[in-house]
């Protein structure tokens, strides 16, 4: 359990049954409004997601994780490995429900989603990194609170999206 700047904030592994926890976090258009590939259609689309993340768990020891304010779920935060730019990465992630925003709580999630990925072994030249479109400021601000550099030279496209980057100043090759 952490303590976060609205109450205690508490957060728990990913499980099999969380399809429509996964879904709540995914589907509203304004907790996507950062993400290009919009807000997840359906609950099948959302299972799928959290089977694919509960894969990389099962892999690699570490994922994504539930965060909940007393008991109302408030958001999703994590790392998992990745590729960007042919390169390995860490990808750290953070997420919250509208009713959360504006409670200085992105900042504790991203936190949290830093200690999981320094929890794990990385791998040769893996560099973990914060990955937001450029007009997303919290996400920009949460970066800047957790340490995180900014690092231009790694900035590209994806999803038809043009992505920067900040990355973990301790791990930077």
């Amino acid at each position: 359990m952490r303590d976060g700047a609205a109450g205690s904030i508490w957060f728990r592994a990913l499980s099999s049954g969380d399809a429509a926890l996964v879904h709540d976090l995914h589907r509203d258009p304004m907790t996507n409004a950062h993400n290009p590939l919009g807000a997840s259609p359906d609950l099948l689309a959302s299972e799928r997601m959290l089977e694919n993340w509960l894969q990389h768990r099962m892999d690699h020891g570490f994922g994504y994780e539930l965060a909940f304010e007393g008991n109302r779920l408030a958001g999703i935060c994590g790392a998992r490995r990745d590729l960007w730019l042919n390169m390995p990465v860490i990808n750290l992630y953070w997420r919250l429900l509208p009713d959360f925003w504006g409670k200085g709580l992105a900042a504790d999630l991203g936190r949290h989603a830093l200690d999981i990925a320094r929890s794990a072994t990385p791998l040769v030249d893996e560099l973990t990194v914060a990955r937001m479109l450029p007009g997303n400021a919290v996400s920009v601000r949460v970066a800047e609170k957790l340490g995180l550099t900014r690092r231009s030279d790694l900035d590209g496209e994806a999803h038809g999206a043009h992505w920067i980057l900040y990355a973990d100043s301790g791990l930077v090759p």
